[in-house]
């Protein structure tokens, strides 16, 4: 191994995790694996291979991702999820990749490109549904987007929108009934949409969430948004730093940067800092990490030692959410799949 960083990552349980999803869900119902963010993590073109034959398709945040799996032979559709950049919709639309239209503006734009190139893209439409961070909010908006639709340059193959705080039932079943709403205007000229409003936490608020498909992100790592009794899920990535060294009989000294004095009986130096993404500071008994380096308590002198086996976990202790601490983890990291 070369790298002074592991992640190890089990496809098996990958696969697992997406076949109790898929269960829950039913055999009716669209899954597309979210595999943006290196797959949170966890190597986008591996877990696409693994997930291939059981997904309807894949959705991604930046072209370079989309780009990046019909390269490697992905010819399953993806959906791009953020807003259009002019500078690439032309190769997108060349490469099928289905778009997301947020605004009037993006489709304005999608529709000059592809009268151009005399192709018609898909596209699915966002809704802004009371989480207030991107999509079409308003019937007169919907109405313009239609208007532009009529064309015949581009066809709309779905409606979507996401859920800000799925464990309030109440907020989630409020936005439910406002993507309802305004999906019925495009419904009615479009019958044959693809509707589609939860994440890996809208699957955990029952079969009147699901819709025609349900997009799973954090689940297919191992992890549910929040505590629940419908699904046992497997963490599929592990964290590996190389050991350097053992210091031993550290009486009121300093240890590593700062003016602080510690006192251990021994400690492990490890090839593993804050560039690769861990959290500096947070731990009250041991020093901050320097850019490339961490201490922990003990002697270990095994060649690597986990500095990560659960996210959640992890997540406690440094007062933040799964979904950082695995996205993070990656810059200087070898995936190794298992």
């Amino acid at each position: 191994m070369s790298y002074p960083v592991i992640k190890r990552v089990s496809l098996y349980n990958v696969k697992e995790n997406l076949s109790k999803i898929k269960t829950l869900v039913g055999s009716k119902t669209k899954v597309f694996a979210v595999v943006k963010a290196n797959a949170y993590g966890h190597g986008i073109i591996g877990v696409s291979n693994a997930v291939y034959s059981m997904v309807d398709g894949f959705c991604v945040s930046l072209v370079k991702e989309a780009l990046d799996l019909r390269f490697s032979g992905i010819d399953k559709e993806i959906l791009l999820l953020t807003p259009i950049d002019e500078n690439y919709l032309e190769r997108l639309i060349e490469k099928d990749i289905t778009l997301t239209i947020t605004s009037k503006r993006d489709a304005i734009l999608i529709d000059g490109i592809c009268s151009g190139l005399k192709k018609r893209a898909k596209v699915h439409i966002k809704l802004n549904t009371g989480m207030n961070r991107l999509g079409i909010s308003s019937v007169y908006e919907v109405s313009e987007v239609l208007s532009i639709a009529r064309r015949n340059n581009f066809i709309i193959t779905g409606v979507y929108s996401h859920l800000g705080d799925a464990k309030n039932k109440k907020y989630a079943n409020f936005q439910r009934e406002n993507f309802i709403k305004l999906s019925s205007y495009i419904l009615d000229e479009y019958p044959m949409v693809t509707m589609h409003l939860s994440s890996s936490a809208g699957i955990l608020l029952g079969e009147k969430f699901y819709f025609d498909m349900v997009r799973v992100g954090l689940s297919l790592y191992g992890y549910t948004p929040f505590e629940t009794n419908l699904l046992t899920l497997s963490p599929a990535m592990k964290v590996y730093a190389k050991t350097l060294l053992v210091r031993e009989k550290i009486k009121s000294e300093r240890l590593l940067y700062g003016s602080k004095k510690y006192s251990f009986d021994k400690v492990t130096l490890l090839r593993v800092g804050y560039a690769d993404g861990f959290f500096r500071s947070g731990d009250q008994i041991l020093p901050p990490r320097c850019m490339d380096l961490s201490v922990v308590l003990g002697a270990h002198f095994e060649n690597y030692y986990c500095v990560m086996d659960n996210a959640q976990s992890l997540a406690k202790k440094y007062k933040t959410i799964p979904y950082e601490i695995l996205t993070q983890f990656g810059s200087r990291a070898e995936i190794i799949y298992e």
